[in-house]
């Protein structure tokens, strides 16, 4: 049965339980969305929910971050010793400090009803992303996803996405570390 542009074809509905008589009234059909409607709804349910900082991708990852993560290699961790009150005096220092190498910073750090996080990138589009990330997560998740976490430690890892052996990540990532370590307790790993 075909039905008039815009419309969508009536059915009947199927055998009602073990009677095996068909219901003779039909269902209730919903028109579609117009079209311009129907693509505005598609266009915002493609983008995800909390998407990365304008630059984010360009600075931290050249622009192309799948291909980037695919040769991503960890080089370092520094742990910083830190209570979750000091995350966001962390994520300042690390800020100031990626602003004095000349990094691009994001701190994309949070603090939900149902997370609190410290999240703080200093990036070069030449290949180079040091980060901060822990997570405590609130309310009916927390149990599972904070087991095995110590609340205390912030993990810094030193990524490098590059192939140029010209590129001095050692040298910033040690200059980070020496900023640090003036005014926390770091363990280099």
């Amino acid at each position: 049965m075909r039905a008039p542009r815009g419309r969508v074809a009536e059915r009947l509905n199927a055998p009602v339980l073990k009677t095996g008589n068909t219901s003779r009234c039909s269902r209730v059909r919903i028109s579609p969305l117009p079209p311009l409607i129907a693509f505005v709804v598609a266009l915002a349910a493609c983008g995800p929910a909390h998407p990365p900082p304008p630059g984010f991708v360009a600075a931290c990852y050249g622009g192309d971050y799948k291909k980037h993560l695919n040769g991503a290699q960890r080089l370092r961790l520094m742990v910083v010793q830190a209570s979750e009150k000091d995350w966001p005096e962390l994520a300042r220092d690390m800020i100031a400090a990626g602003k004095t190498l000349g990094l691009e910073t994001f701190d994309v750090s949070t603090h939900e009803d149902f997370i609190h996080t410290i999240e703080v990138h200093l990036c070069s589009p030449q290949g180079l992303e040091m980060f901060a990330d822990q997570r405590r997560w609130i309310g009916e998740h927390a149990e599972a996803s904070n087991a095995n976490r110590n609340f205390n430690e912030v993990p810094i890892a030193v990524y490098t996405y590059t192939t140029s052996p010209h590129y001095d990540w050692k040298g910033r990532s040690d200059e980070l570390l020496k900023r640090l370590e003036s005014k926390w307790r770091v363990a280099d790993r």
